[in-house]
């Protein structure tokens, strides 16, 4: 599949076959868990607009991102995109 199948609808189609979304929904803090899998399908969206293609590239693309130490943080789980966040400090 991967040659002939976009790399977000392989990451989509694995995800269903295996039901790992389903399972990390049923982990600690599973609404975040699969929020977090579906920001990794939107960066794969975004990865196939560039000149690269492949999960390989991906792969290596992904590599770059963690040596840098780049970090988008987590996805927010339902309920959080619409607070407030309030810091003190003390």
């Amino acid at each position: 599949m991967v040659p002939y199948m976009p790399l977000h609808k392989l990451i989509r189609t694995v995800l269903k076959v295996t039901g790992y979304d389903d399972f990390c929904m049923a982990m600690p803090a599973g609404e975040k868990r699969r929020m977090n899998l579906y920001m990794l399908v939107q960066k794969a969206v975004e990865f196939e607009g560039t000149s690269y293609k492949g999960l390989f590239n991906f792969v290596r693309y992904l590599d770059k991102l963690k040596k840098y130490e780049i970090d988008y943080g987590e996805a927010s789980a339902a309920g959080e995109g619409n607070a407030v966040r309030i810091m003190t400090i003390h």
